[in-house]
């Protein structure tokens, strides 16, 4: 997981520049796990946005690719729902912050 909202808007980017091998190979990295403790939280969250990323990176047409994106933009909203941070701020905080939060958000249950 590379964490980062301009992965996703550069696969999109990509795609519309018709460069389907360059978002593939940026999908895949974005399946990629994270060996921080901190995120333990998350698993099961990012097992979804591993599986959406995996599966558009094996896209093989256009069409599949943009059919396959917005399943990755909504596993990654979900896992940040899931840990307390919105989009506007990760830019802002980082993922340390995100994982100490998705932590706090753990004991309290």
């Amino acid at each position: 997981m590379r964490a980062l909202i301009d992965d996703l808007r550069q696969v999109d980017t990509m795609l519309a520049a018709g460069r389907l091998d360059e978002a593939r190979a940026l999908a895949f990295m974005l399946s990629r796990p994270v060996r921080d403790p901190r995120l333990q939280a998350l698993d099961a969250e990012y097992e979804r946005v591993a599986t959406a990323a995996l599966a558009l990176a094996g896209a093989t047409s256009f069409e599949e690719a943009y059919r396959l994106a917005p399943r990755v933009v909504a596993a990654c909203a979900n896992c940040h729902a899931r840990a307390g941070v919105t989009v506007a701020q990760l830019d802002k905080l980082g993922p340390v912050f995100v994982a100490k939060r998705a932590t706090r958000r753990e004991d309290r249950r």
